[in-house]
């Protein structure tokens, strides 16, 4: 999925989405990007000798997996929001390739109305800090 940063814009009534991605085009989400490199630092730091190659992969997916588990839980604890999920996009603006959003708020385009308060925002933001995730959260539109 090809995505790059979010602008504002000015359609009249943004609905969130509750369902997949695909039956909307170019939707818009709100979340915290996912640096995998902070998650492979914890997870080389775990003592795995004598594994296979196949074995090693499928460790760290199960990491991974665990990792965004764990964002995606705290978040809910936070503030409930029912489009919390994991999306993986291209953003295009940043020319980083892919990337994994922790995405908090989907919609049909960004409104702001939709995200969590100001002092709930900060409290996540310190629960992506303490796992080593820096990045700021923002809008990305995602295109198919």
């Amino acid at each position: 999925m090809l995505c790059s940063q979010a602008t504002a814009d000015k359609h009249p009534s943004a609905r969130l989405i509750h369902w997949r991605l695909e039956h909307y085009p170019c939707a818009t989400l709100w979340g915290f990007p996912v640096d995998y490199k902070c998650t492979l630092t914890d997870f080389k730091k775990a003592a795995l000798t004598n594994i296979d190659k196949e074995k090693y992969w499928s460790l760290l997916d199960d990491h991974v997996i665990r990792v965004l588990s764990e964002l995606h839980k705290k978040c809910q604890e936070i503030r409930y929001l029912p489009t919390t999920s994991s999306k993986q996009v291209y953003l295009q603006a940043a020319h980083t390739g892919e990337q994994t959003i922790v995405t908090l708020v989907k919609s049909t385009h960004r409104e702001d109305k939709f995200l969590p308060p100001p002092d709930k925002v900060e409290e996540l933001k310190k629960v992506f800090t303490v796992r080593g995730f820096t990045e700021q959260p923002g809008w990305f539109v995602a295109m198919d």
